[in-house]
């Protein structure tokens, strides 16, 4: 399966808190349901579904998931990876905001923000985007 990823640099830990960050900023939880008030408060305030664009990537148990922690250049395992089945371009704007207010909101900082696309060979290709060239990924 080819897919994309949103990823969010920070400067924490991402274990403790990638679940709750995507139902956040996606409203999209996986098959555990960890983030389910951040998914709710999602879908209070905007009026989006994207649970037909996201990809459910199983964990090492089998259980889909949304995302995952990933590692930066700044902090081992401090990126968040949401997964997408499209390219997520068209969604950046609203995905950085709502990673910003997140962050925010639990004292984490974000460093910067990068999409890949992911090859079923697991070769990760850093994107450029015509359409987003004008847009500021780092903080």
């Amino acid at each position: 399966m080819n897919y994309y990823s949103f990823v969010v640099d920070t400067d924490s830990y991402a274990g403790n808190f990638e679940r709750e960050m995507t139902a956040y900023v996606t409203g999209v939880l996986g098959d555990c349901e960890v983030g389910l008030d951040e998914s709710v408060l999602f879908h209070d305030e905007m009026d989006l579904d994207l649970d037909e664009l996201m990809y459910q990537k199983p964990n090492e148990q089998g259980t889909l998931r949304p995302c995952a922690i990933e590692n930066t250049g700044i902090e081992i395992y401090g990126g968040v990876a949401i997964y997408f089945y499209e390219d997520p371009c068209a969604y950046l704007d609203m995905l950085k905001e709502r990673s910003l207010e997140y962050a925010k909101k639990n004292n984490i900082q974000i460093f910067s923000f990068r999409v890949q696309y992911i090859e079923e060979s697991i070769k990760i290709t850093e994107i450029e985007y015509e359409s987003c060239k004008d847009k500021s990924w780092n903080i």
